[in-house]
């Protein structure tokens, strides 16, 4: 998934203070974005990798009832866009649903919904 940040580049210019936060304690620059991003695969498969950026990351092992579920901690920067991938393998072959929720905003949050490029999985 590709996830763009709409803050302005220089965001203490054109966006309130309070909108922005104080995240000091956290380390994180005002207008940056941290999330905290939650793939669930199918019950019986397994998620295999994550790439945040093109850079493979550990994909946090969870489970959700029958569910595997792997979690990312991701920064955007005002105006960036960054590129996310989790890699699963499903138990059979076949056509999946692929749905994506999200945490409710102020503003309705714009999904483009595309097909699945599932190229790049090797065959065993």
């Amino acid at each position: 998934m590709d996830l763009t940040s709409s803050v302005p580049v220089n965001p203490k210019k054109t966006v309130p203070a309070y909108v922005l936060g104080q995240f000091k304690r956290e380390g994180v620059p005002a207008g940056r974005m941290r999330l905290d991003l939650l793939a669930y695969a199918p019950p019986g498969s397994t998620i295999v990798g994550a790439s945040v950026g093109g850079t493979a990351v550990a994909p946090g092992a969870l489970k959700d009832g029958p569910n595997p579920v792997s979690k990312v901690r991701v920064e955007i920067a005002p105006g960036a866009t960054l590129r996310v991938t989790f890699e699963m393998v499903a138990v059979k072959a076949g056509d999946r649903l692929f749905d994506l929720s999200s945490t409710p905003l102020v503003h309705a949050t714009a999904i483009t919904k595309a097909g699945l490029d599932c190229t790049t999985v090797a065959k065993k």
